[in-house]
């Protein structure tokens, strides 16, 4: 997967590079660590972050590319290493961080 500089600008004009229609294309950002934006074949575009929990890699849904900003984003993505060593799911402990927040853009969003 692409490394880039996320800016608002491109956000919206970033193609999807997959090869087959399943295959994920998400560009992770270098201003970032584990932060990225997921786009499907459709043209449909999400934030992401990538956390490990238990040993195993897991992707967070943080919201719609077209209803969030960049820095919105940024802001709900979870830091690394803000859960090594603890069992709490960082998906609950974002959600209750942001209150009911991520009710509205969580709808959207696709499991990995």
């Amino acid at each position: 997967m692409p490394n880039i500089k996320l800016r608002q600008d491109t956000v919206k004009s970033l193609p999807y590079l997959g090869t087959v229609k399943q295959e994920q294309c998400i560009y992770w950002d270098l201003a970032l660590e584990c932060f990225g934006l997921r786009i499907y074949p459709s043209g449909r575009r999400v934030y992401v972050c990538s956390y490990r929990l238990q040993k195993r890699k897991r992707l967070a849904c943080l919201g719609r590319g077209d209803v969030l900003t960049l820095d919105q984003a940024r802001k709900r993505s979870i830091k690394p290493g803000e859960f090594q060593g603890s069992r709490i799911s960082p998906i609950s402990f974002v959600a209750a961080r942001l209150g009911n927040i991520l009710r509205g853009s969580a709808n959207h969003c696709e499991e990995s």
